[in-house]
């Protein structure tokens, strides 16, 4: 089996290692943590003008047709800087739920915008007591003439503090259903907290949020499984920010080994860092 990349996926690599390397540094990621949004609308809209976040996407919703192997290749370069730019959450979750789930209509209502870089998403899912089980839920949708009336709480729903938009799982009788939800509708309240990264989320309450009847994502009931198909695509999209994070830690370790002297030597030459190496 060829495991090699295609020309197009190293030139993908390539461009996005070389932005992030001269524009991601510590520094900035240290400024951006004390901001209001948490990461910088500016770079967002590169990353929109650069086609990232259409990577993912299929050519026929405006995207550029990518595979997971594409959105690996582009997150592991992003992992070998400090991106604070909620790509994870809006792009790669929350888009990918509404390209697999979402009808031709919430398709064409909001993916476009996340291409364009004009709109934010966060996936709120996760509840008090619930130990991160998707099953276990505790916010309800109630039928409620032609559309639904959502109530209950999530908790740390990362990016939720920016989102324009979000993805809620609630039980719909009894059984666990996505709804898509306009973040600044009336009854939803927004926490914001800052995470030990210095990313920023929010806890959000929902209080009687009416819903229209083209809010539910997906098939009613198969919440569950529609995010576990989801995350399916997330997971691959961390793993490989989380091998450029190793990767840019261990470059940086050898090369500090290289210059850092101890004995009159520098401490590359001794044996048991070498075998750490």
């Amino acid at each position: 089996m060829d495991f090699s990349l295609t020309e197009e996926q190293v030139l993908l690599r390539d461009s996005v290692a070389r932005y992030v390397s001269e524009n991601c540094s510590v520094e900035r990621h240290r400024a951006l943590c004390a901001r209001q949004a948490g990461f910088d609308p500016d770079t967002w809209q590169a990353f929109a003008e650069l086609g990232w976040l259409a990577v993912p996407f299929d050519e026929a919703l405006g995207g550029l047709g990518g595979g997971a192997t594409d959105l690996m290749v582009l997150t592991e370069a992003m992992g070998g800087s400090v991106v604070r730019e909620p790509y994870l959450h809006t792009v790669v979750s929350c888009g990918g739920l509404l390209q697999q789930c979402g009808s031709t209509e919430q398709q064409a209502a909001y993916i476009p915008a996340i291409i364009e870089g004009a709109a934010q998403w966060a996936l709120a899912i996760a509840e008090d007591n619930a130990s991160y089980a998707l099953e276990r839920i505790s916010t309800t949708a109630s039928a409620n003439g032609d559309g639904y009336t959502l109530n209950g709480a999530k908790h740390a729903v990362l990016n939720g503090d920016a989102a324009d938009h979000l993805v809620v799982s609630a039980l719909l009788d009894g059984a666990p259903t996505l709804f898509i939800v306009d973040a600044n509708a009336a009854g939803i309240t927004r926490d914001k907290f800052v995470a030990v990264d210095g990313a920023c989320g929010a806890a959000i309450r929902f209080s009687d949020v009416d819903l229209p009847a083209d809010s539910l994502l997906g098939t009613a009931g198969q919440g569950v499984a529609q995010l576990q198909r989801a995350f399916n695509l997330a997971i691959v999209a961390i793993g490989g920010e989380a091998l450029g994070a190793m990767r840019a830690l261990l470059e940086a370790t050898v090369e500090y080994t290289k210059t850092r002297e101890q004995f009159g030597q520098p401490i590359s030459k001794f044996q048991a860092l070498q075998h750490r190496m």
